[in-house]
């Protein structure tokens, strides 16, 4: 009885321990890229747009669905059209 109730609570940690990193992981990247975009506003209000590029390139990779990065990705290849 002692060893199936260790398993069960063995098998629960470990799952609670896979979701929990799993979500961590994935969760981590949108801040990441967030501290990216933050550095790509800054970077090109300097302009240094290379460096922009470069991390807005990097917060794309890391969150992609984030429509955001793409308009603001977007606006910096206009800035570069219009100039």
């Amino acid at each position: 009885m002692d060893l199936r109730f260790f398993l069960r609570l063995a098998l629960v940690a470990w799952m609670v321990g896979g979701i929990g990193v799993l979500t961590w992981t994935k969760g981590i990247n949108y801040v990441r890229a967030a501290v990216m975009e933050g550095q790509a506003v800054r970077q090109f209000d300097r302009g240094e747009f290379q460096a922009a590029l470069t991390s807005l390139d990097g917060a794309i990779e890391l969150a992609p669905d984030v429509p955001v990065y793409h308009t603001n990705r977007s606006q910096l290849f206009l800035h570069y059209l219009v100039n």
